[in-house]
């Protein structure tokens, strides 16, 4: 909502079922993080007029949607989308963010719930993105009593990140980034290459947190760290990578990185990282 008002922009939510109807059973970290991936991508790309995001259920399925009146797609285009590098009509978009990772993530998470997205769109006039879940009421399921899982407690230092800014051109390595920071006040915000990255801080002062992955196109981790770097000298930039050669360290130390971390990541050590980095 704070960056619709920002851009003066509407933002309307529609909802078709009573509140004891959409109580539904699904994973709601991924829901959570497929809305907000096509809310953001609505907002990058929309200047004027506004964003419309609501649900409703269609026979078996419960069908999402967030509409925006952007600059739309071209027919030949709409497929693309959702491939990991592609940035509709960039000769247009030249000024606006990318899209990132996050329609193709948006795409795994929906696969993984058991649905399809869709996109429908006229370029010049908006676009209308789509995707469908299984509709599982929960007070039609009869779901035995369990006791509530433990949840692993964040560090406190930790639990006060509003936002971490993942520079990633994997789409894995960042679904299992996000699940390593899987935390209910966590906004998580991705970039495909380190020219995003860049883009992503400047338009983003809320991020606390940059995880950097190294071989990107376009720009590399390295050269995107140094600019991030320029711009804010005290946010902290983790350099993440599946090689730990010297050079890449000493390089990435060179960029201005604040630490370095070897992949697969581990959780604990992330968040130890994390925590110790926040607290200087």
């Amino acid at each position: 909502k704070p960056q619709a008002d920002s851009k003066k922009l509407s933002l309307q939510v529609a909802i078709s079922l009573s509140d004891r109807d959409s109580i539904i059973e699904t994973d709601s970290a991924k829901l959570t993080q497929i809305l907000t991936n096509l809310i953001q991508n609505a907002l990058k790309f929309t200047t004027e007029g506004g964003i419309d995001v609501g649900y409703a259920r269609q026979n078996d399925m419960l069908e999402f949607y967030v509409s925006d009146t952007g600059i739309g797609i071209p027919q030949d285009m709409q497929v693309m989308v959702f491939e990991r590098f592609h940035q509709v009509n960039n000769t247009l978009t030249r000024n606006y963010e990318g899209s990132g990772l996050g329609l193709s993530i948006s795409r795994a998470y929906v696969a993984m719930l058991g649905g399809t997205i869709r996109v429908e769109s006229v370029e010049g006039k908006g676009s209308k993105f789509s995707f469908t879940l299984p509709y599982k009421p929960a007070h039609e399921l009869n779901l035995p009593q369990q006791p509530l899982p433990v949840i692993e407690k964040l560090p406190d230092v930790v639990q006060n990140i509003t936002t971490v800014l993942i520079a990633e051109d994997d789409v894995m390595s960042t679904i299992l980034l996000t699940r390593n920071l899987k935390a209910a006040n966590i906004t998580m915000l991705t970039a495909v290459n380190g020219q995003e990255a860049v883009e992503q801080v400047q338009h983003h002062p809320e991020i606390d947190v940059v995880l950097m992955d190294i071989k990107m196109p376009i720009m590399n981790g390295f050269d995107a760290t140094k600019l991030i770097k320029e711009q804010r000298p005290d946010l902290p930039v983790i350099v993440q990578s599946a090689y730990t050669s010297k050079e890449d360290k000493e390089k990435s130390k060179n960029a201005g990185a604040d630490a370095f971390i070897t992949k697969p990541i581990n959780k604990t050590e992330l968040l130890q990282l994390i925590t110790k980095l926040l607290k200087h």
